[in-house]
């Protein structure tokens, strides 16, 4: 672009300017605001057209996304979706140390994300899911209840029932209350 070299060669010889403060005329200003109106058009076709290409990948972006993950409220388990079941008569959890610190702390932040998500009025739901799983016990189901009355839940949980993503979370709990044993 011929007006950032005339640019450059202002700013960069200054004393070009001042040995010839004569010969600079009418014509060459008309000549310079010229080529910098092309310029400016130029940029501006250009800006235009990267702002188109940003309004369409920000339009398949957000089609992507809605494909991807799926609004909050629709984000439930369907009921064809099986989660893995543990053989019968072993829970992956059957029982835990409440003598330990570290598992009652777990079993707290645990019981919070729960609530978070399903409330309290869908925590059992969501427990008898996790027995009939086979991921905890009757008595461990038990022990969160009991545990669950004396935690208060900033957040209301509107869903009844969790996400696939949700249940992955409830099992790396689960799989660090185990390792605490």
């Amino acid at each position: 672009m011929g007006i950032f070299k005339k640019i450059s060669e202002t700013v960069n010889a200054p004393e070009v300017v001042e040995r010839k403060p004569n010969e600079i005329t009418n014509l060459d200003l008309y000549n310079f605001k010229s080529e910098l109106k092309k310029d400016v058009d130029e940029i501006k076709v250009k800006l235009t057209v990267l702002q188109d290409e940003v309004k369409s990948l920000k339009s398949l972006m957000m089609s992507v996304a809605e494909q991807v993950i799926k609004p909050s409220g629709k984000e439930e388990v369907e009921e064809e979706e099986e989660l893995p079941r543990v053989p019968e008569g072993e829970a992956l959890l059957s029982s835990l140390d409440m003598t330990n610190t570290s598992v009652i702390a777990n079993l707290i932040e645990w019981l919070k994300f729960l609530m978070e998500k399903v409330g309290r009025d869908h925590l059992r739901e969501t427990l008898d899911y996790y027995v009939t799983l086979g991921w905890i016990s009757e008595d461990v189901k038990q022990v969160l209840l009991r545990y669950s009355k004396g935690i208060e839940s900033k957040k209301v949980g509107k869903l009844k029932k969790l996400s696939a993503r949700d249940h992955l979370k409830s099992m790396e709990y689960i799989n660090k209350l185990r390792s605490l044993r």
